[in-house]
């Protein structure tokens, strides 16, 4: 064994599967889809590190659970930063790493986000937009809502992923997103 986790992470979510990212520093970097913040405070998930020998564990960002509301079961207000990190980091070729959260941000349909390896400079770069209720009570919009899965960089450097909900059927887009200069 590496590292045991306490209250600081929480991996168990339908169809979540973290993946580690190894890193030219030495540590494993990772995302769990809740706990997080100091002592597992803040309740939306956690990016952290820990060394290959177990030393060092680190929780690089807390992620804060949103506020409860909405109608018919769909939470519709702001989570700050985002909530409940889905995708495994990715290195940009900015020294950042990137992912994806499924809730949270301006509308609480996700976000995108970036932060350096030692966790400092997060930033929080697009928030999906809000959902119109459609037939059969699916949400629909142009540019999908709720990211899930992986995240690549393609060779135009632009960031790609896929959203679980939106889209003009409510059925989810693959979308792209390029990144701004740090």
């Amino acid at each position: 064994m590496v590292h045991q986790f306490d209250n600081q992470c929480e991996f168990y979510h339908a169809g979540f599967y973290p993946r580690l990212l190894e890193w030219s520093d030495g540590y494993l970097y990772g995302v769990c889809i809740d706990g997080g913040g100091s002592g597992g405070t803040n309740g939306g998930g956690a990016a952290f590190r820990v060394a290959r020998d177990g030393s060092g564990f680190q929780v690089l960002h807390g992620f804060a659970t949103p506020p409860p509301g909405g109608v018919a079961g769909i939470t519709l207000q702001p989570g700050g930063d985002g909530s409940h990190p889905e995708s495994p980091l990715v290195p940009g070729t900015d020294g950042y790493f990137y992912g994806t959260t499924l809730e949270g941000g301006a509308h609480h349909n996700g976000t995108i986000y970036r932060m350096r390896p030692d966790g400092s400079g997060y930033q929080l770069l697009y928030s999906f937009p809000a959902f119109n209720l459609i037939p059969l009570g699916s949400v629909a919009n142009a540019q999908g809502g709720s990211p899930i899965g992986d995240v690549a960089f393609g060779g135009d450097g632009k960031l790609y992923g896929t959203t679980a909900q939106g889209g003009n059927n409510g059925t989810g887009v693959i979308w792209s997103f390029t990144p701004p200069a740090p």
